[in-house]
């Protein structure tokens, strides 16, 4: 698991945020492998702790920097969970869905990002209350919260936990409120949140659960390992290293579980996930009323702010996030000199 020991506190070496507008997901990654691979990034922290990228000779607004890491952004970050099975250890793993700027259906690449089997011991020993733990303190780092009316939405695209629906025991004990993965008991019941910070060693809000997710193709083993196998050996799937357990390959649970949610990635395309799908699927919506010139312009309009998004500055993301394409307008004419009214009129609404 990607974490360190701080002040004699288990604290993770990640920060996961949920974006908006398109809705994607941002990991910055500060573990000791990812400082040495990217030594020259600079991170500044905020005045609630987080970090935030630093682009040019920006300062932190704390006056804090941070330098080493990898800042990447994922359109979806899922997780698939097996368990025991004979000798085979249950195992979950996180696996993200690279973002490349790119909107149109496409196979992206996966990154699995973390995986988890047991805190410690032979992982052929963990039992199931272990794997259980190790699925809780995942996603409480690496779901983001979803920031939304009720709680109880929290089926978005970015955040789904894959599972095996034969397995009804296992469903079964995995939605017990005593993990805080699918839910928590009500402060009413006399469970405060000081008592699940003791419990949860990274918890952070009742809202951050986990939406179970029943993976399709799950009733072919053989099938999930082969498709593992195949992103593996034509180079669209990629691991941490700290997945010793996935590295090693001497488990056949690590396959299954990568299987179910790599699967079901590719099952449901990430634009089916958006507000509205026809906005980024990378083809013009057919309007007998709008010229077919303008369909044109938007379409190329979208890309270029895809491009914009991926290759733009801090503060650039950030305005296309909070005003989306008058946002957009804005960084056109502060790159362009041009008047952001004549840009306005020039393209289509």
């Amino acid at each position: 698991m990607n974490i360190g020991l701080i002040d004699g506190k288990w604290m993770p070496c990640v920060q996961v945020r949920r974006q908006k507008h398109p809705e994607l997901v941002e990991v910055i990654d500060r573990s000791p492998t990812a400082i040495l691979q990217t030594p020259d990034s600079r991170f500044g922290r905020s005045r609630n702790g987080h970090c935030v990228l630093l682009e040019g000779n920006e300062l932190a607004i704390t006056g804090e920097v941070l330098e080493g890491g990898t800042y990447t952004l994922y359109t979806r970050i899922w997780m698939g969970v097996t368990p025991p099975k004979g000798a085979q250890p249950g195992y979950c793993a996180v696996v993200g869905e690279e973002f490349d700027g790119e909107f149109g259906p496409k196979q992206r690449r996966l990154f699995v990002l973390d995986e988890g089997v047991c805190i410690d011991g032979d992982p052929s020993m963990a039992l199931i209350p272990d794997l259980l733990e190790a699925v809780s303190a995942l996603k409480d780092i690496y779901f983001p919260v979803h920031e939304r009316e009720s709680s109880a939405d929290s089926t978005g695209g970015d955040r789904r936990l894959c599972i095996d629906p034969r397995d009804e025991t296992f469903l079964e004990e995995m939605m017990k409120l005593k993990w805080g993965i699918i839910g928590y008991f009500d402060e009413e019941d006399g469970v405060g949140d000081t008592y699940l910070k003791e419990r949860f060693p990274f918890w952070a809000s009742r809202d951050r659960v986990a939406p179970v997710f029943k993976a399709p193709y799950a009733d072919d083993e053989d099938y999930l390992v082969k498709a593992v196998e195949s992103l593996l050996s034509r180079g669209l799937l990629h691991h941490h290293t700290c997945c010793r357990i996935l590295s090693e390959g001497q488990y056949r649970t690590p396959l299954k579980a990568l299987g179910l949610v790599c699967l079901a990635l590719q099952t449901y395309d990430w634009q089916e996930q958006l507000a509205d799908p026809r906005e980024f699927d990378g083809y013009p919506v057919e309007d007998p009323t709008v010229p077919h010139e303008e369909v044109a312009k938007r379409l190329l309009e979208r890309k270029v702010m895809g491009l914009m998004y991926l290759v733009g500055s801090h503060q650039q993301r950030r305005l296309l996030e909070r005003e989306g394409r008058s946002g957009f307008l804005k960084v056109v004419a502060d790159m362009t000199g041009m008047d952001e009214e004549l840009l306005r009129a020039k393209l289509p609404a």
